[in-house]
């Protein structure tokens, strides 16, 4: 079995380990085909979409006790309710690209605190912060917000926009003269370090009654204000964007769950519904597999940039087979003794098992037959009381690898970001326990 390691790199940087490359190696009779393509499908890469986006960048700053979070949430929030546009990102950072390719990219401070909880803007190239300040006390902590301003003056942060939060915590009628105060204070500070104060860069308002869909003037339409104000406050920066495109991931889930979801299949009518009273199971797998190729075909027509290349290197081994040159026969035995046994690959496999006792291609068939009697490893269900089948969540080890944050120096190793490959043996196989005998 080949394992990635870090000298790996430099052929995936040069584009050997990508279907293209596979095809360049095939063409040169490249002695290491069999390997490079058992690395890609190791590899697994989600395809990339490169291009241009204006992008207005924004971190979200102050004390962590101000609603800084919250505030971060009611903005995702907001976003999230939107149907068109791309929104990317997780509890600590999110982007959003409209159709247009205008990004908005925020970060919540908090992930970036230190001593007393005030972000380093200084460790990021931004050109505005978003400074929360509470108005029931205002910028109280006003040593921590002094600082805040001066790290951003050493940063270079060219705006800074203030949004006083926690008004629903102020009586209504003290709430004018209240919200005046703090504007004061933080008017003075910003002064202080050479920053515009002027009253259209402050908002007033609740990001708790926000995430908790008030739509009033201090829940969610303050939040709608304040995002207006954080798109329009500095110019944008145009630059070069590579973004993972996981279409396939979705679709995989989602057909992993439903394939035991009898309310699902209930509306699958196989392609070939001979049935067999005795033999119901059957029916089941017809089932399953119709509604794998209605799923698929549909991704293919409407997101096939999406598609990971290892889907296309069955394709590439089936190729190799009909070449019945020796240079191919031994490319594809190393493959066939070799390959991760993905979706993709473990077509080709397939076919080769079958095909291989009618063509009378023992060798061939022999260490098919040999590896696939060694695979123990499935994509399992759980079965309950009463008939009914639980699955869980599909395995990462199964899907794409985003190859853009992979550290490349410990693949296989681990950390709470994710960025680390999972290891797919020789005896894991990318098929379901109801499917194994084919």
């Amino acid at each position: 079995m080949y394992k990635i390691s870090e000298d790996d790199k430099q052929l995936y940087d040069d584009g050997i380990l990508s279907l293209e490359g596979l095809v360049s190696a095939y063409q040169a009779k490249d002695p290491r085909l069999a390997e490079y393509a058992c690395k890609l499908v190791e590899l697994d890469p989600y395809p990339v979409q490169t291009g241009q986006v204006s992008r207005t960048s924004c971190m979200i700053a102050g004390h962590k006790r101000q609603g800084m979070s919250t505030v971060f949430k009611a903005l995702r929030d907001m976003y999230d309710q939107k149907e068109e546009g791309l929104l990317t990102g997780n509890d600590k950072q999110f982007s959003y690209t409209d159709s247009n390719q205008n990004q908005f990219w925020l970060i919540d401070g908090t992930e970036y605190t230190s001593g007393y909880g005030i972000p380093k803007v200084n460790e990021l190239q931004l050109a505005q912060v978003l400074c929360v300040v509470v108005a029931c006390n205002g910028p109280k902590k006003s040593s921590q917000t002094r600082t805040l301003i001066q790290r951003a003056q050493e940063a270079n942060v060219s705006k800074i926009i203030v949004f006083i939060n926690k008004i629903d915590e102020v009586a209504e009628e003290d709430r004018a003269v209240e919200i005046q105060s703090v504007k004061d204070d933080v008017s003075a500070m910003l002064e202080e370090y050479d920053f515009y104060s002027g009253n259209e860069i402050f908002a007033v308002g609740s990001a708790w009654d926000a995430i908790n869909e008030k739509d009033t003037e201090i829940g969610l339409q303050s939040i709608q204000k304040l995002n207006e104000m954080l798109n329009n406050a500095v110019s944008p920066t145009s630059l070069t964007e590579h973004r993972a495109l996981k279409g396939y991931t979705t679709f995989r889930q989602k057909y992993h769950m439903d394939a035991v979801d009898q309310t699902v299949l209930a509306d699958i009518e196989p392609r070939y519904a001979e049935e067999n009273p005795r033999y119901t199971h059957t029916h089941l797998r017809k089932q399953k597999a119709e509604l794998f190729t209605q799923r698929y075909n549909h991704l293919v027509q409407t997101q096939e940039s999406h598609i990971p290349e290892r889907m296309k290197v069955g394709e590439f081994m089936l190729m190799l087979y009909d070449d019945d040159s020796s240079y191919a026969s031994e490319q594809l035995l190393e493959m066939v003794r070799k390959i991760p046994l993905k979706w993709g690959p473990w077509q080709a496999f397939k076919y080769i098992l079958k095909r291989g006792i009618m063509d009378q291609r023992w060798t061939l068939f022999a260490m098919a037959y040999n590896r696939w009697d060694q695979c123990d490893d499935f994509v399992y269900s759980e079965r309950l009381f009463g008939g009914q089948v639980l699955r869980r969540k599909l395995d990462k080890k199964y899907l794409p690898n985003d190859v853009s944050k992979l550290r490349w120096s410990k693949p296989y190793g681990w950390n709470r970001r994710g960025n680390q490959l999972r290891y797919f043996g020789l005896k894991s196989i990318e098929i379901t326990k109801e499917t194994r005998k084919f």
